[in-house]
């Protein structure tokens, strides 16, 4: 016996067919908003370009790839993608290049300087790669960013956070936070140790102890609790070698003592292997992740 089978009429066919004139303009209206533009159109050398949303989505797959070590798939996005190489999302503590410093690959780090990464690109925290290199250690790394030209944003910068580290030395508060007050990037200014620089303002502020300028400059300016001097030393230790007890409180107070972030995690490799289990009067098989 043969059966028919009856086919559902496309929704505009069956309004129109049925003279519901409204419903068949709607259905019209919706199927050409379903139409959309490919995001990206094709550059010339055969990279894409995207919107700022679309291209820090491709800057987090390259950061991802980084943690990782996957140097390669880094750079095919870089390749494709020009420009993500110097983005960070918002939620990320580090971009690509501060995890290639975290690898501490030098080789791989030229190559991302070569292509176009700022080698002064700043962390949330508002660390630049060098800083983040000094704190890690990484001395083959900071050998090779000391070699760098540095722009001339940058020397403006230095010159600025020179400025406020001398006044800072001094004690002289006022004018120090006057002069982070003229400047367009304070926040980037008290996170500035230079290089020729032992300390940074936050130390300076540290050494002295004076509780309401280190308050102001953590609270108001952002100040990285955890940037270290040129030897090594957080503000706290340095209120700690010069005494200052009040000092040492506040910042005990202020330095993190959990780390909520997976920056740095790498996992080991997933092994899966089959156990068998005997019960009175069947088997089962489970797995377990060692």
């Amino acid at each position: 016996m043969m059966l028919k089978m009856k086919m559902r009429p496309e929704p505009t066919f069956a309004a129109k067919r049925n003279s519901l004139q409204d419903i068949w303009c709607f259905t019209e209206l919706v199927r050409e908003s379903e139409v959309e533009e490919p995001p990206t159109k094709m550059l010339r050398g055969g990279g894409c370009e995207l919107d700022a949303e679309q291209l820090m989505e491709k800057a987090n797959e390259a950061i991802e790839h980084a943690k990782w070590e996957r140097w390669d798939e880094m750079f095919e996005i870089f390749d494709v993608y020009p420009g993500c190489q110097n983005m960070r999302p918002e939620f990320r503590r580090w971009a690509a290049i501060h995890q290639v410093i975290f690898a501490g690959n030098v080789e791989t780090l030229k190559r991302m300087v070569d292509s176009g990464a700022n080698p002064g690109l700043l962390t949330r925290d508002k660390e630049t790669p060098l800083q983040v290199a000094e704190q890690l250690g990484q001395s083959e790394v900071v050998e090779y960013l000391n070699t760098l030209e540095v722009s001339a944003d940058s020397a403006a910068l230095l010159q600025q956070a020179h400025q406020v580290i001398d006044a800072a030395k001094e004690g002289k508060w006022d004018e120090t936070f006057e002069l982070l007050k003229g400047f367009s990037n304070p926040e980037q200014v008290v996170n500035t140790r230079p290089s020729a620089t032992w300390t940074s303002v936050l130390h300076q502020a540290a050494f002295h102890g004076d509780i309401e300028v280190l308050r102001r400059l953590l609270e108001d300016y952002k100040a990285n609790v955890k940037l270290l001097t040129k030897d090594g030393k957080t503000a706290l230790q340095i209120a700690e070698s010069a005494g200052k007890e009040a000092a040492i409180k506040y910042l005990e107070a202020c330095v993190p003592s959990i780390q909520l972030e997976d920056d740095f995690v790498k996992y080991p490799e997933q092994v899966w292997s089959t156990v068998l289990f005997v019960g009175p009067s069947a088997y089962a098989t489970a797995y377990s992740q060692i």
